[in-house]
């Protein structure tokens, strides 16, 4: 509730240049392949992490198209 409207206003002319620069390589691509998921690189000698920073992976999670 802190934004005022030049801030809304920001916000969605970045959005917009991500929806443009997504459609434009969909002109290109058929697909786009990434991680659906990320993981900071752990130490060697474990078998898996030890803990996940879950505030770090799950927004980045996300389907197009």
């Amino acid at each position: 509730m802190k934004l005022n409207a030049l801030d809304i206003y920001q916000a969605s002319q970045i959005r917009t240049g991500w929806v443009k620069e997504t459609n434009r390589l969909f002109t290109k691509y058929d697909f786009l392949v990434l991680p659906s998921a990320q993981l900071f690189p752990f130490d060697i000698r474990w078998t898996w992490p030890k803990e996940l920073p879950i505030k770090r992976w799950i927004p980045i999670t996300a389907g197009w198209r």
